[in-house]
C-alpha cells in the first residue's frame, strides 16, 4: 500500500498490476509473510482520506471500545458544603 493522491486519480484508492508503477513507486517483487516468500503482483495506492475512513477511524473505535474513557468520581467530605 502507498499514499499516493498522484496515483489514486478522482477514486479515493487504486489498484495496479505491480508492472505499471514500477518507475513510480518503490515496490518489491516478494515478501516474506510467516516465513514463506510471496510474490507481489498488484499493490494498492490510496488517499489520506481512505485511510482515515477504512483504518484510522475503525481502529479508533476498536481502541475506544477496549478502553472506554476513565469516568471521573468526585467524592466530597462534609467540610466541602456549608449550608447557612
Amino acid at each position: 500500500m502507498f499514499q499516493s493522491d498522484a496515483l489514486c486519480g478522482d477514486s479515493a484508492n487504486e489498484f495496479y498490476e505491480i508492472g505499471q508503477v514500477r518507475n513510480q513507486v518503490f515496490a518489491v517483487s516478494s515478501v516474506l509473510i510467516a516465513g514463506r516468500t510471496r510474490r507481489v503482483n498488484k499493490i494498492m495506492t490510496y488517499k489520506l482520506s481512505w485511510m482515515k475512513k477504512n483504518y484510522y477511524d475503525p481502529m479508533m473505535r476498536l481502541a475506544n471500545r477496549f478502553n472506554p474513557p476513565s469516568r471521573v468520581t468526585v467524592t466530597y467530605r462534609d467540610s466541602d458544603c456549608i449550608i447557612a
